[in-house]
Order: structure tokens, then C-alpha cells, then sequence
């Protein structure tokens, strides 16, 4: 019934595997586990292949780096199941019901989520801008998901099944971190598949450093600024963003050059101020827009 989909880079998620094989051989779940290993190094590659010695577990290696769109694409090529559980790496199960949640959920032509949690205990201050993002601005309940089901799409793990994902796919043009989430959310609505969310949420583990998750930032807004020129003239596109509605809103005003100016002068502070132990997610949505002008033009 259920192919389980990881694409997997520099990681070795086994504690992740372990929690999935349990709960399927309790559930007696009819299902295959896949992890797709993209180009991580060597010693990665060897310790990740133990996985192959756990029951329903298959490991896939990749001699080149696919990116994060492909490799969940070349996953459901090989999954064999009729429903596709994606699970992010990064991930860990403190529900015992996880599987039996979903599969209580699995519709044809219909997609569910769980959501997302974060730990509740603060961490180091290298690792605060991540973690007050991610309690902040990613962690909701499926009441306020649901209210924008749509923009409320995440890849962290779902559940879809096969039919309806070869329909659609990533967009492979989407090339490291960022956004892919964002145009697979639209092409759901575009194609009126329903969206539903649940509270069955995985935890994000493996916190990244401010200095890290700034960078992969920025990365994500080089892969919004692809995406703006292919889609600017959407509404749900837009929408979708509140980075390019503030965006669409200064252009119509011709303000960008204001903020181009304060993004220069400033810059340097907010990264500080970013990577402090109370960082402001304002000043961090600034930055991202900062950048965002930057390259725009």
C-alpha cells in the first residue's frame, strides 16, 4: 500500500528508519521503505548502506547530486506502492500512531500533511535563528493550516498518492535549497487537488547554524527569483509569497531604490543582529527581501 520515500544527502538517518520499520511491523503496514542517497561522501554512503540489513529497506545511490526536486522525483519512478509517504531526513517520530494517522487519510487524488515541530527547549545561540523560525513561522497546528491549505504546503513529509504525483512532479529547474514546496503547492491548486492537513507532525531535528541557514537563505531566494520571472504574472503565485506581494507593492510605488539603499547600509548590522541569541524574524524577513532586490535587478 505504502512506498515511504527519503532522499537523503550527508546524513544517516537510522534512529528515523528504525521508528518507520517499528511502526509498520506493528501496524502490519504493507509497505517498502526507500532512501535515495544523493552523491553524500563516501563514509556516508558505506555507514548508510547498514540500512539495507533492516527488513523493507532499500537503499539507492546516486553517483551525482540530483538536488532535492529530483531526487524525490526519481523516488517515485521506483516506489511500487500506490501512496507516497515523503519524509525529510532531518526528521524524528515521537508518535506512535504516525503511520496509522496517514493511512487513516490516504485518498486518491488527495494530499496530506502533518505539519511540523520543533523541540521546545532553546538551544545554543548559533543555532537560535533557525529554531525561533522554525517555532514561529513553521510550526502551526492543522486548524491555521488548513485555513490557506494551499500556501501552507510543505515537502517536510506528506502523503500523496502515485497517479496524482507523476501528474505534477518537482520542478527540477529548482536547483539546491528552497521553494520547491512552493510552486508544487501551486500546481495542487491549479489542478484543484485537495490539500488536507492533520495534526500528525514530525519533528525538525538537526538544527543548522544562523551563519548555515542564512546562506541557504539566500540560496532559497535565487530559486524565488527564478520562479518570480516564470510566474509573475499569477495571482496565486504572488500570493503565495509575502515576500513578493511587500515586493510587488514597493515596485508599484517605486520605493526600491529606497530600500536598496537602507539594505546596503544596514546589512551588515542585521547579519549580527541575525546570529545574536534573540534575533529578530523581521529583520530577517528584511534581509531576505534586501537580498531579494538585490539580485532582481
Amino acid at each position: 500500500m505504502l512506498s515511504i520515500c527519503i532522499p537523503i544527502y550527508n546524513s544517516v538517518p537510522l534512529k528515523l528508519i528504525e521508528q518507520l520499520s517499528a511502526q509498520i511491523f506493528h501496524e502490519n503496514i504493507e509497505a517498502e521503505m526507500l532512501l535515495l542517497d544523493d552523491a553524500s561522501p563516501e563514509n556516508i554512503q558505506l555507514e548508510l548502506n547498514k540500512a539495507n540489513a533492516i527488513p523493507g529497506v532499500t537503499v539507492h545511490q546516486s553517483p551525482k547530486n540530483l538536488g532535492r526536486s529530483e531526487a524525490r522525483n526519481r523516488l517515485a519512478e521506483i516506489a511500487k506502492y500506490p501512496y507516497l509517504l515523503f519524509i525529510d531526513c532531518d526528521s524524528g517520530i515521537d508518535n506512535e500512531t504516525y503511520l496509522h494517522n496517514y493511512i487513516q487519510n490516504a485518498k486518491p487524488n488527495t494530499v496530506c500533511c502533518g505539519g511540523t515541530s520543533y523541540e521546545t527547549e532553546k538551544p545554543q545561540k548559533v543555532f537560535m535563528l533557525r529554531w525561533k523560525y522554525g517555532h514561529q513561522r513553521e510550526s502551526k497546528s492543522a486548524e491555521k493550516r488548513n485555513r490557506n491549505p494551499y500556501y501552507a504546503f510543505t515537502t517536510h513529509h506528506f502523503l500523496i498518492d502515485k497517479n496524482t504525483f507523476q501528474a505534477i512532479k518537482f520542478d527540477t529547474s529548482i536547483q539546491g535549497y528552497g521553494h520547491e514546496d512552493s510552486i508544487f503547492g501551486l500546481e495542487l491548486k491549479k489542478q484543484e487537488i485537495p490539500i488536507i492537513h492533520i495534526d500528525n507532525p514530525l519533528l525538525h531535528l538537526g538544527l543548522e547554524p544562523a551563519s548555515v541557514f542564512l546562506k541557504k537563505s539566500e540560496q532559497a531566494v535565487k530559486n524565488l527569483k527564478i520562479l518570480y520571472f516564470k510566474h509573475q504574472s499569477e495571482p496565486d503565485f504572488i500570493k503565495s509569497n509575502q515576500l513578493l506581494q511587500f515586493y510587488e507593492k514597493q515596485k508599484k510605488m517605486r520605493l526600491i531604490w529606497f530600500w536598496k539603499i537602507q539594505f546596503f547600509l544596514f546589512k551588515p548590522l542585521i547579519k549580527i543582529q541575525l546570529q545574536s541569541n534573540n534575533p529578530s524574524l523581521k529583520l530577517f524577513d528584511f534581509y531576505k527581501f534586501g537580498f531579494f532586490i538585490t539580485i532582481r535587478t
